[in-house]
């Protein structure tokens, strides 16, 4: 199941190698390209910060509590790092969970503790075979909503109401489906499990 688009244009599989003038793709078809644009997603960098204070290898930024506390320094909260998700919502509520570490609301594991559950994260997902550089990214089942309600219980909280994953879910599908119309649509929140789609 692909993405509808309109039929000037043509999906092809990944490329697998570049000629002169031709992308020669995995199926074993070419096609003749005038430019190759790379969308490669965002690299962690912090240029900032004094070097060695944070490490990142295979996209994974450590020593980091919960993808967010610097589990050495926890008065140093990153907000954002977790990738593919339902991104201002969440980014709105790891703020507020990030304002009750630094209050105290939101108690702190021993430094051990936190390293254990940060590495035994790390491990559970490359034991279901996700790649490496999957430490930071929510967008596969239901992570990144079971991962809202632990931060809202750590912090005492609330959790982002049902509704923003019924959104969420119905976008993507949305998105899935008209590519090239979904984002011309409007949404109201009608209450905390229910939305409906508004004219612009």
């Amino acid at each position: 199941m692909s993405p509808s688009f309109p039929e000037s244009i043509i999906q092809k599989p990944t490329i697998v190698r570049m000629t002169e003038r031709n992308a020669v793709f995995a199926d074993g078809t070419e096609a003749e390209i005038d430019a190759l644009i790379c969308c490669t997603g965002f690299k962690y960098k912090f240029p900032f910060l004094q070097e060695g204070l944070i490490d990142i290898e295979n996209e994974r930024v450590t020593p980091l509590y919960k993808h967010m506390v610097h589990i050495d320094y926890p008065s140093l909260v990153f907000v954002g790092i977790p990738k593919q998700w339902n991104h201002f919502p969440h980014i709105h509520e790891q703020s507020r969970v990030a304002v009750a570490v630094l209050d105290g609301t939101a108690p702190l594991p021993s430094k051990e503790e936190m390293r254990k559950e940060s590495d035994d994260e790390y491990l559970r997902l490359l034991e279901e075979g996700k790649p490496l550089r999957y430490a930071h990214f929510f967008g596969d089942g239901d992570r990144q909503w079971r991962f809202n309600k632990e931060l809202a219980a750590w912090a005492g909280i609330e959790p982002l109401p049902p509704v923003m994953e019924k959104l969420n879910d119905f976008v993507m599908l949305e998105r899935f489906n008209n590519l090239l119309g979904f984002n011309q649509m409007c949404y109201k929140i009608t209450g905390p499990d229910s939305f409906e789609i508004i004219e612009k």
